[in-house]
């Protein structure tokens, strides 16, 4: 029976790249949807859950990609090649990084999400004519 814990933040759905490094060997994957605490992701084989793992991710963004360091993340779940993985160490300014960039696309979904939620009526000058 597998146990499960509360997630500590809500993780928002993006997709970026990331590749972690374990045991001498770098292992790629795409990440579905993150938080300031973690994430979800594929990789592109199998990984064992366990011992901390130093990771690379790329974060994109309306102004473009930026590169995020994790000092230490686990595999808190694996089911093939689908992972849970939790951020263990990261320094200071990577966590602001992390921070602001999820503000800012918390920011961005919200306004996508009024925009179609919004009705879109035509003006009376673009109201069809009979011919």
């Amino acid at each position: 029976m597998k146990t499960y814990s509360v997630r500590k933040a809500l993780r928002s759905p993006v997709q970026c790249q990331f590749v972690c490094f374990t045991d001498g060997a770098a292992i790629n994957g795409i990440i579905w949807d993150i938080s300031v605490t973690g994430w979800r992701g594929t990789v592109d084989r199998p990984i064992p859950i366990g011992p901390g793992k130093s990771v690379l991710m790329t974060l994109r963004d309306m102004n473009g990609c930026h590169p995020v360091f994790i000092d230490s993340a686990i595999v808190r779940w694996s089911e093939g090649r689908h992972t849970g993985w939790e951020i263990t160490h990261i320094d200071d300014s990577t966590h602001t990084r992390l921070t602001e960039f999820m503000a800012q696309h918390e920011r961005a979904e919200s306004t996508a999400g009024d925009m179609q939620q919004t009705p879109r009526g035509l003006s009376p000058t673009h109201t069809p004519h009979a011919v």
